[in-house]
């Protein structure tokens, strides 16, 4: 299975590299044939091929009564309308390859200045995690996506209806409302300072054991965020090391050499202030909760990655000339899509 995945990302990277050369019409051909391969090679899979896919199956056919709490209404509901019409749990990979990437490809084609470098980082990641693994949390992630979109259109109304459309997919994405209070307009020095607060609080906060748990009413999050606060407390899960997962800490790395050449990056790009509010949120709340809980710090942090790719790109505007920046970019992805791989536990 890995074999065609790496075969997918070797054409991406080549595609990088012409992308400055490529005429409008033939770079969105090119894109196009790249997204619609990673639709088609996620909902086509085996289930065999990739963790949580037998889950899936069990909760299609109704194989365990153990999800019942965790299952949002969308999912039920497309199972249902995927039973009736007599088709199997395949069919269940299509719909979410088609809601999850279409609405990605679409989103990063329109924000980026490098669209095909930036689905090339998101497809060493976000994509194996979200799109080929936690198809509900990935279709989450997408309509957070489609609401930072509208929220620089300046059109929060969408955006509201969007997050609720997420949450819908999945509980967690409450998380998203906090968008709504943020906006596209330049960073001014305060903001700047707030964001270049986020990691030293957070890791702060990591490093005292703060226990943020502790001030969230209980009616937040439902079922499935008092079996997280249960296991917090009895200690059955442990925190983690920041070090046992050097993702994190690229994602520290660019979020802070984003902030550090922000001045360059506003003058070729209109999309950073929301982009870094987002990114910035995601690892303040990965490093708030990673002390308690680990897999609820990577769960709820790892929805708003919808901005990592994107802000990936903008080294480019830091870097001359632009193929230095850009093969930063793909050797760093191809070590992580190798990683990923590796940890995410694809069969080969």
């Amino acid at each position: 299975m890995t074999i065609w995945l790496y075969i997918l990302f070797a054409f991406t990277v080549v595609s990088v590299f012409l992308e400055d050369y490529l005429k409008d019409r033939d770079k969105l051909c090119i894109y196009i044939a790249i997204v619609t391969s990673m639709l088609v090679f996620a909902a086509m899979r085996d289930v065999t091929t990739t963790p949580d896919s037998d889950a899936y199956e069990e909760m299609f056919y109704g194989k365990s009564n153990i999800f019942a709490h965790f299952v949002e209404p969308t999912f039920t509901l497309i199972a249902d309308i995927v039973r009736f019409l007599g088709y199997g749990v395949g069919a269940i990979f299509l719909i979410y390859a088609i809601i999850n990437i279409v609405t990605k490809g679409f989103l990063i084609y329109k924000i980026s200045m490098f669209p095909l470098t930036a689905v090339c980082a998101y497809m060493s990641h976000q994509y194996l995690l979200h799109d080929m693994i936690q198809i509900r949390a990935g279709a989450a992630a997408a309509f957070l996506f489609m609401a930072v979109y509208y929220i620089i259109k300046e059109k929060k109304i969408y955006a509201a209806i969007a997050i609720g459309v997420a949450i819908l997919f999945h509980f967690s994405a409450a998380l998203g409302l906090v968008l709504l209070f943020y906006n596209n307009k330049p960073l001014d020095n305060l903001r700047m300072w707030i964001l270049r607060c986020v990691l030293p609080v957070g890791l702060l906060l990591y490093a005292i054991k703060f226990n943020v748990f502790s001030i969230i009413p209980g009616f937040i999050g439902g079922f499935k965020m008092e079996v997280y606060k249960s296991q917090a407390e009895t200690g059955m899960m442990s925190s983690a090391s920041l070090v046992e997962d050097p993702l994190i800490l690229l994602r520290m790395f660019v979020f802070g050499y984003t902030l550090y050449f922000y001045n360059t990056i506003k003058e070729y790009t209109e999309y950073a202030p929301i982009l870094l509010k987002v990114m910035g949120t995601s690892l303040f709340i990965f490093l708030m909760f990673l002390c308690i809980n680990r897999i609820f710090a990577y769960r709820l942090s790892e929805l708003l990655y919808i901005a990592d790719p994107i802000v990936m790109t903008f080294m480019i505007y830091t870097i001359r000339p632009a193929w230095v920046g850009k093969t930063i970019i793909v050797v760093v992805n191809a070590a992580v899509i190798l990683w990923c791989v590796k940890v995410l536990q694809y069969v080969q």
